[in-house]
């Protein structure tokens, strides 16, 4: 009836075509599910991705307005040119205080030399 095949030969074919879709079947069962564990996970990684670029950016964002608010200090430092003005008048005070000091000196011993002469004299 099939071409001379006899019941047991087309059985046993039957069954190797049966267990080939089985295994078909379970293989595109088995990578189906793979792959949305694959998926799964790749969803993941990307929320925890995403939440830790929104928190670098947020970082990023603070470390901005710091370096916003160091420029808006530096504007009001003092620049190169104001230390040598300070310097330059810390050096003539220097030099008065010790001409001062010189001074002081010269009328201490001008004072010694008066009251040393009117302990003499008797004054």
């Amino acid at each position: 009836m099939f071409g001379g095949a006899s019941l047991e030969q087309l059985k046993f074919w039957f069954d190797v075509v049966q267990t080939l879709m089985i295994f078909a079947f379970w293989l595109h069962t088995w990578l189906n599910n793979r792959h949305a564990v694959t998926n799964a996970a790749i969803a993941d990684l990307k929320k925890q991705i995403d939440l830790d670029l929104g928190n670098q950016i947020l970082k990023m964002a603070h470390l901005n307005e710091q370096i916003i608010r160091l420029e808006q200090d530096l504007k009001h430092a003092p620049s190169y040119d104001d230390f040598a003005r300070v310097y330059e008048r810390l050096e003539d005070l220097s030099q008065k205080l010790s001409t001062l000091t010189g001074e002081f000196k010269g009328i201490n011993k001008t004072l010694g030399t008066i009251h040393d002469a009117m302990i003499n004299k008797g004054i």
